[in-house]
C-alpha cells in the first residue's frame, strides 16, 4: 500500500474530508489530494514533507513513525549524495557545468598575444 493511500484510508476511517483535513492541518487541499495521489513534486523537497506527514498522523490519531516509515521504503534511495539531498530540499540550486579553458590554450592565447605586440612593436622601429 502506497503513503498516499495509506494517508486516504486514515482519513476516511477518520469520517474527515479533504478540505476537513486541510483546514485542520493549514496545508492546501490541492496539496492534500496531490498527496493521497502519491504526487509529492509540490511539497517543497522531504523535509517539508515529513513534516506534512507528521502533521497529518496528529490529526488522523495514527503513529507518524507509521507513515514516515512507509514513505522512507517507498521514496528514500539509501545512498545519496550530500549534494543531491541538499539540491532536493532547495537549500542549493543544482550544479552547472562549467565551461574550464585548459592551461595550453591560455598559454597559446598568451603568447600569440605576446608575437602580436612584437611585431607592432618592432614595425614602429622600422
Amino acid at each position: 500500500m502506497s503513503i498516499g493511500s495509506m494517508i486516504s484510508q486514515a482519513r476516511i476511517s477518520v469520517g474527515l474530508t479533504i478540505d476537513d483535513l486541510s483546514d485542520a492541518t493549514n496545508i492546501r487541499s490541492s496539496l492534500l489530494k496531490e498527496i493521497e495521489s502519491d504526487d509529492f513534486s509540490n511539497c517543497g523537497g522531504q523535509t517539508y514533507f515529513r513534516g506534512h506527514l507528521r502533521k497529518i498522523a496528529s490529526v488522523l490519531g495514527v503513529d507518524p513513525q507509521i507513515f514516515l516509515s512507509a514513505f522512507e521504503e517507498e521514496h528514500v534511495p539509501s545512498n545519496r549524495s550530500m549534494r543531491d539531498l541538499l539540491v532536493e530540499n532547495n537549500v542549493m540550486r543544482a550544479p552547472q557545468e562549467s565551461l574550464s579553458l585548459s592551461l595550453k590554450v591560455l598559454t597559446g592565447l598568451s603568447v600569440g598575444c605576446l608575437l602580436v605586440l612584437v611585431l607592432i612593436q618592432t614595425k614602429n622601429l622600422i
